[in-house]
């Protein structure tokens, strides 16, 4: 009997009151072409070349329903398949150390604020283009804007282009780490908001009468060993796990991606061997320490990092992962050997230190002069996610903050993106309309009428305007 390849993915919790992390998508490293090693000031590059063991499958399942832009999408089943049509200037590989793709070398200023990434020169798109500064700047400046890749952009001051075929990163602090953010996949200028933007990697997307494949790009311009042998990667439109689980069993996929809080794989009544894969995904608490009124002005630093000792991580992990997961303080895998035992060691789980740090915090009041509650955003559409995050409001509540959740998905009607977009979009036609523009003036002042009534905002309102007005 057929066996057929069933891929676990092992998520990497981060339960953390820091506010960024890095993460890769499954399979990046899974083929790492020619590239070049750090180097600073001075020194002259080398070539590096790695290879990576071999993958093969024939068959694949996709949802042409969620985003294949991998500047956008973040569909885990789509971002396997984007490690096979793009590349970055870096990779992550399996000890969460950079490996050079797209980049030949690069060097960083003494105070590592300052880095030269040169592009290779022999690296091409699908369509046989080469590769081009403008399509990294125009890539890294869609990064910047995007839900996904936005975050890593925090320290980035700008990215312009460089001497010598190379851009250059500023940065606004100094980050020895660099290039470990810098696994963003290029695609073609001109095309960075495009469904299906060109990449450099081995395959390209392609649709026909019969749908939809991954072709392998003639004369590839990379020397690396492919994943695949295939010539032809046949996609198979997917709109539910259920309908994949089917076409898995009846041999229409050659792998499938199981979910790793779940033993869906149980389901599945064929025979098959399962492979478990570390994801890198992070999830993690993070803190808005800019626009949340907790934390805004330099106000509960001490909160921040008491957060640290508040969250059981083991509990989440057995509890709500199947313990496919490992628990980590700091906002780097513990397998990576960026990892400190000794700083991780300071903030694990304890509770009673939570309590005695957040006896001196400060609580916002709204107009009303009652306490505000703190708030956990959170994706509702991810079961395992939402679990999480109420579990740990119900903590902190029990610890002395009282804590709430904010829950935002598809089932709730809209997403957090939409909403977001909404506002945004909103704002700006608003603020540059040319007739009336809403702008705020200088000397204007905000009210917070969120919790009042019609009569309460009023007569906010007016006791505003008299003591402005010294009535």
């Amino acid at each position: 009997m057929k066996k057929h390849i069933c891929f676990l993915l092992i998520t990497a919790l981060l339960c953390s009151s820091l506010s960024g992390c890095v993460s890769t998508a499954v399979g990046d490293d899974d083929f790492v072409p020619k590239g070049g090693e750090m180097l600073m000031e001075g020194e002259e590059p080398e070539d590096l070349s790695l290879q990576d063991e071999e993958l093969q499958s024939l068959s694949l399942t996709y949802f042409p329903n969620r985003s294949m832009n991998p500047l956008i999408g973040n569909n885990i089943t789509n971002r396997v398949l984007f490690s096979l049509i793009y590349q970055g200037l870096f990779s992550v590989d399996r000890n969460n150390n950079p490996v050079p793709i797209l980049c030949s070398y690069y060097q960083a200023t003494s105070d590592n604020r300052n880095y030269t990434i040169y592009i290779e020169t022999g690296a091409r798109f699908s369509d046989g283009s080469p590769l081009t500064v403008a399509d990294v700047l125009a890539t890294y400046e869609a990064a910047k804007n995007s839900d996904y890749y936005g975050g890593r952009f925090t320290y980035i001051d700008s990215v312009v282009q460089g001497e010598n075929n190379s851009v250059v990163f500023h940065l606004t602090t100094a980050y020895e780490n660099l290039a470990l953010l810098l696994d963003i996949p290029i695609v073609k200028v001109g095309h960075t908001a495009d469904d299906y933007p060109l990449g450099t990697g081995p395959y390209s997307f392609q649709t026909t009468n019969t749908g939809a494949r991954l072709q392998k790009v003639t004369d590839w311009w990379c020397s690396a060993k492919l994943p695949t042998n295939a010539e032809t990667i046949t996609l198979t439109e997917a709109t539910s796990q259920a309908q994949v689980r089917d076409e898995f069993e009846f041999d229409e996929l050659g792998l499938a991606i199981s979910n790793p809080m779940s033993d869906s794989y149980a389901e599945y009544r064929c025979d098959y061997e399962l492979w478990e894969v570390d994801s890198g995904l992070f999830l993690y608490v993070g803190v808005n320490a800019l626009w949340s009124e907790f934390f805004k002005d330099g106000k509960n630093d001490e909160l921040r990092k008491a957060l640290t000792y508040a969250i059981d991580r083991d509990t989440i992990i057995d509890s709500y992962y199947r313990g496919r997961a490992y628990a980590s303080t700091l906002p780097v895998s513990p397998n990576s050997p960026y990892y400190s035992e000794s700083l991780a060691s300071r903030y694990t789980y304890d509770p009673l230190r939570f309590v005695s740090a957040i006896q001196n915090m400060y609580i916002p009041k709204n107009t009303k002069g009652e306490p505000k509650k703190f708030l956990l955003l959170v994706n509702c559409d991810d079961s395992a996610r939402l679990r999480t995050a109420r579990y740990i409001a119900k903590q902190l509540t029990e610890l002395g903050l009282e804590t709430g959740t904010l829950e935002y998905g598809a089932s709730t009607g809209t997403t957090y993106e939409q909403v977001l977009r909404d506002i945004v979009d909103r704002d700006w036609a608003d603020s540059h309309r040319d007739i009336a523009p809403l702008c705020k003036a200088e000397d204007a002042v905000e009210l917070d009428t969120g919790a009042l009534t019609f009569d309460e905002s009023l007569r906010l309102l007016l006791d505003t305007i008299r003591r402005r007005a010294g009535l």
